[in-house]
């Protein structure tokens, strides 16, 4: 889908495309559709489709990079490749969620939209608009999921917090990619942009830095929840251990007289009584009962 930019953005004939002054969103996955709109989009696809990093790089007078954004952030790996000349730009990816972002960009900023490099930059800002409370979610996430520890947690506990932990350091490398390929922008390192569109791209990656604090944060916090779970997994193991160090004493003393009286010597009259068998069960249990108010007195369960 082709937009003319001198035409505040309206929507252009994909038979009949414009040549310059345009955005072009063209989905990754059909070649054909890629090389009809540049020969080189196809080359640049190949070399980073199966890349997962927030990069840019300048090769004559072009810069062309991709953007990565984890599954944590959008419930869905988001990958797209841009093209930024000075009279057009081409945004490519497969993803539904690209191309609304852009339709909001269009629809929100239509008056700023004056020149492919400005269109990047309200483009990637539209990206991380929503960011802050999406990381806001995960968190309340991990909140029901700290409280729940407290509660009964579940075996499969340590493999969630785990598959979080991964999928937090995942947004905390696409931030950081970001800031650095935005920075990048801000100091014009390719001597490519503007004063103002230099100022937008330095508030950009100023935002994006805050956004990788909020996700370092984050993954702290899974840190300290992993160290609760951990230590609610050792007092659950303490409390069962102590029951069986409990049941344990109550039969030591029990074993002791069955094995006094398995030593089979002949002059043993307690073996001999009428009433000997009773009086040495009702002793074991009057053993039992006082290590059971013994136990309770001094609060052993």
């Amino acid at each position: 889908m082709y937009y003319d930019i001198k035409q505040n953005c309206k929507i252009c004939d994909p038979n009949s495309p414009p040549t310059k002054n345009f955005i072009a969103h063209l989905p990754m996955s059909d070649k054909a559709i890629l090389k009809k709109a540049d020969e080189r989009l196809a080359r640049i696809v190949d070399i980073y489709q199966d890349l997962p990093y927030t990069r840019a790089e300048f090769f004559e007078g072009v810069i062309y990079g991709s953007i990565y954004i984890p599954t944590l952030l959008n419930h869905e790996e988001i990958h797209m490749i841009f093209l930024l000349e000075n009279d057009k730009i081409f945004l490519i990816s497969d993803s539904s969620l690209i191309h609304k972002e852009l339709t909001d960009t269009i629809r929100l900023r239509r008056k700023n939209l004056t020149d492919p490099a400005s269109i990047l930059y309200y483009f990637f800002e539209q990206l991380i608009d929503d960011d802050l409370e999406k990381i806001n979610v995960i968190q309340d996430h991990l909140s029901q999921l700290e409280s729940q520890i407290f509660k009964e947690p579940d075996d499969n506990y340590s493999k969630r917090l785990t598959d979080f932990r991964s999928k937090t350091l995942q947004i905390s490398h696409y931030y950081m990619q970001f800031s650095a390929l935005t920075t990048m922008f801000s100091e014009n390192t390719f001597n490519y942009f503007n004063k103002k569109q230099l100022q937008l791209f330095s508030s950009l990656s100023n935002r994006i830095m805050l956004l990788k604090n909020e996700a370092d944060q984050l993954w702290d916090y899974i840190l300290q929840v992993r160290e609760i779970y951990q230590e609610q997994m050792d007092v659950r193991l303490n409390e069962i251990m102590k029951f069986f160090t409990m049941v344990t004493t109550l039969f030591l003393p029990l074993s002791l007289i069955a094995a006094w009286y398995g030593m089979n010597f002949e002059n043993m009259p307690e073996l001999t009584g009428k009433y000997s068998y009773y009086i040495l069960i009702g002793f074991m249990i009057i053993i039992v009962i006082i290590m059971c108010i013994w136990f309770k007195k001094k609060k052993y369960w």
